[in-house]
């Protein structure tokens, strides 16, 4: 893999949260080449917690929506706009949603937390 110019490899930071372990286990061995993992989190309250304990924002989320049968990544969304509404450096992170349910109500869902 090569990095953009003028982008060192592993000086972009990167937060996982996913429920399942062996995914999360994937992204790492796949992107640590290239980013800094700086967390991981199978649930919305660990995600919580390790976004409390970072001193500096990370510059990419990628957030499952399905967590649980019962958690919403998407319910992450508004914690993290207050988190970072006053980051300045690097400024809030970039958040990139995936589902592997394909269907029109994970669409709906994700459209009610971004409109």
């Amino acid at each position: 893999m090569k990095t953009k110019p003028g982008i060192p490899a592993g000086s972009c930071r990167l937060v996982i949260i996913d429920d399942h372990p062996i995914l999360r286990e994937g992204l790492v061995a796949v992107l640590k080449k290239q980013w800094t993992i700086v967390g991981q989190a199978a649930n919305i309250k660990e995600a919580r917690g390790l976004f409390a304990a970072l001193t500096k924002a990370p510059d990419l989320v990628i957030l499952d929506i399905g967590l649980k049968e019962t958690e919403n990544g998407l319910e992450l969304l508004p914690f993290l706009a207050e988190r970072y509404k006053h980051a300045r450096d690097p400024g809030a992170p970039a958040v990139l949603v995936y589902s592997i349910w394909l269907c029109s109500i994970t669409l709906h869902l994700l459209l009610a937390h971004v409109l």
